[in-house]
């Protein structure tokens, strides 16, 4: 009986061990498929923020050429302006040489000569100005551009380590635990191995909770960053010349260079310049005071399209002939 007892005893306790050392196996096997586990989770939350970079990179490289365009643009206005200032000047000394033999000879011919002088100096100087500040107002937009680039990627990588920090110390904590309950096996060796089984399965559901939920912030961080940066088109201005001190073909030339972009039509719009077909022909109209040309500077009647539009149909003239 006792040879019976001893070898029942000798038998459960072979058990218990083995019980204790496959539970003890299970705990190892999963703390090594844990450390498997992380760098994969880590690719993964970093590969998400990583892959907004060009986006972010994208906008910013829109918003540059934009710019660029505008600058462009803003230099073509800026000559054509110039352009017109030494046309008039020009056209204005040869009216005064006609009408009075040549400055040298006349005080009126002479003082009229430094009139025309002075108006093109103010006219250059009036350009420059305009043109410098409206360069100056692009190059405060790229800075602007530059440093939000800069702001959003160090925000990006600021959140991407944050997270990382959070799923390392959640696995550390979860090996931390392995290696506690692994521990303990030897107070309870024949619970200890269905205990691990069934707090390794809740351990992982937890991390790939965890991991899921922190890659729906990440992606719903990013679109938040992606949609506060503000390099649309639509909100970029082109400043356009004073029309006032010009004549009808530097107008023309003005509105035909500015109704070649979106920006230029938007600024054109906003100053009251509608362009219209009539007869197969451009005829641009300033909805304020009537000035009406086409794009070969060729000036009609104030409201000439109107008139011509109200006239029956068996009255049609040309509309240069429209008074």
């Amino acid at each position: 009986m006792a040879v019976n007892e001893e070898k029942n005893l000798k038998t459960i306790q072979k058990q218990l061990d083995k019980s204790y050392k496959d539970a003890r196996n299970i705990y190892d096997t999963q703390a090594a498929q844990l450390s498997q586990l992380q760098p994969q989770y880590e690719q993964s939350i970093i590969q998400g923020y990583e892959s907004q970079r060009p986006i972010l990179q994208q906008q910013a490289q829109f918003g540059m050429e934009n710019i660029g365009l505008q600058k462009e643009q803003t230099g073509m206005q800026r000559e054509s302006a110039l352009s017109s200032a030494r046309r008039q000047y020009d056209q204005g000394l040869q009216r005064t040489q006609q009408l009075f033999g040549g400055v040298a000879g006349s005080n009126v011919g002479q003082a009229s000569s430094d009139i025309l002088a002075s108006e093109q100096m103010r006219q250059l100087g009036s350009v420059q100005a305009q043109s410098a500040q409206a360069f100056q107002q692009l190059g405060t937009q790229e800075r602007d551009i530059q440093a939000n680039l800069s702001n959003n990627l160090q925000q990006l990588e600021v959140k991407k380590q944050q997270d990382l920090m959070k799923l390392r110390d959640s696995f550390r904590q979860e090996l931390n635990s392995l290696n506690a309950a692994k521990g303990s096996l030897s107070l309870n060796k024949a619970q200890a191995q269905l205990s691990a089984l069934e707090n390794y399965n809740a351990r992982k559901r937890q991390l790939e909770d965890l991991a899921n939920s922190q890659k729906f912030e990440m992606e719903s961080y990013a679109k938040k960053l992606a949609m506060s940066n503000s390099y649309n088109t639509t909100n970029q201005t082109v400043n356009i010349p004073n029309f006032s001190n010009m004549n009808a073909q530097s107008i023309s030339d003005n509105i035909n260079n500015l109704s070649t972009t979106a920006a230029g039509k938007t600024a054109l719009q906003n100053a009251g310049w509608r362009g219209t077909d009539v007869n197969g022909r451009e005829i641009w109209v300033n909805q304020r005071d009537g000035y009406t040309l086409d794009l070969s500077g060729k000036r009609y009647a104030d409201w000439a399209v109107e008139k011509y539009n109200n006239l029956p149909k068996d009255q049609k003239v040309s509309l240069d002939k429209i008074q």
